[in-house]
């Protein structure tokens, strides 16, 4: 995963109770301002931005596309992470990429090529459920010649 380039700048806030400086980047075609918690010596932050001197307790794009912001800390029951024992399927971050855009794209395709059966789902009044294409959000483009 690609680190951010950070810019510092001057400005400063509180959020849940620790103090956060300001910084800018430009990553995945997208300018963001995030504010972080030095106080908090995580490197992370939501989604991918990360790589900061503090955890990323806000971020969002200038646009306003998108906005993360941090309402609230508690201490965890520190379980253990448990993975599920699944069948899973493996593939390279491009096939991947090429079935995420299908799902999007054309669900009943995406179901076959997935291996399940071609059935016809209808909604609460009986109407035949029509899926309608989607473009994600954040998706990484590996396929720059698909964009």
């Amino acid at each position: 995963m690609v680190m951010p380039k950070w810019e510092m700048l001057s400005g400063d806030t509180t959020i849940v109770g620790y103090p956060c400086k300001k910084a800018k980047t430009t990553f995945r075609g997208r300018t963001w301002i995030v504010w972080y918690a030095i106080d908090i010596p995580y490197h992370d932050g939501p989604w991918k931005l990360y790589g900061l001197p503090g955890l990323i307790l806000k971020a969002n794009d200038i646009k306003g596309d998108f906005i993360f912001n941090c309402i609230g800390i508690e201490k965890g029951k520190m379980q253990p992470i448990v993975l599920r024992k699944l069948k899973y399927i493996k593939c390279t971050p491009e096939v991947l990429e090429e079935n995420i855009r299908l799902s999007h794209s054309n669900v009943e395709l995406f179901m076959t090529k997935m291996g399940y059966p071609n059935i016809q789902g209808f909604d609460t009044n009986g109407k035949p459920i029509v899926h309608k294409s989607h473009i994600p959000c954040l998706l990484e483009y590996r396929l720059k010649d698909k964009r």
